[in-house]
């Protein structure tokens, strides 16, 4: 439904279709920052926000998301391979 309603509006605003892949994640990662934001209280609460997108179940157009789970990714990534080391997480 969220995906869905996403496209038709995208095509109502920009007279195409958003594709399956960027315009989505774009959309998505706007939205786990302003809804973070808005349970902070405040965009520069970081220590707040990064709670609340570990807590925080986002459902979004290309499906959930969920940052709390032990293996999830730490910034700066902590390894010794290169290859690891030069990912950027989305």
């Amino acid at each position: 439904m969220i995906g869905a309603t996403f496209r038709q509006r995208y095509f109502a605003r920009n007279g195409s279709h958003p594709g399956n892949s960027q315009a989505g994640l774009a959309y998505d990662r706007v939205g786990l920052l302003l809804g973070s934001w808005q349970r902070a209280g405040h965009p520069r609460a970081f220590d707040k926000m990064i709670a609340d997108l570990r807590t925080s179940i986002n459902r979004g157009v290309n499906g959930s998301r969920y940052f709390g789970n032990e293996g999830q990714l730490g910034w700066p990534i902590r390894t010794t391979r290169w290859i690891c080391r030069s990912a950027r997480p989305i």
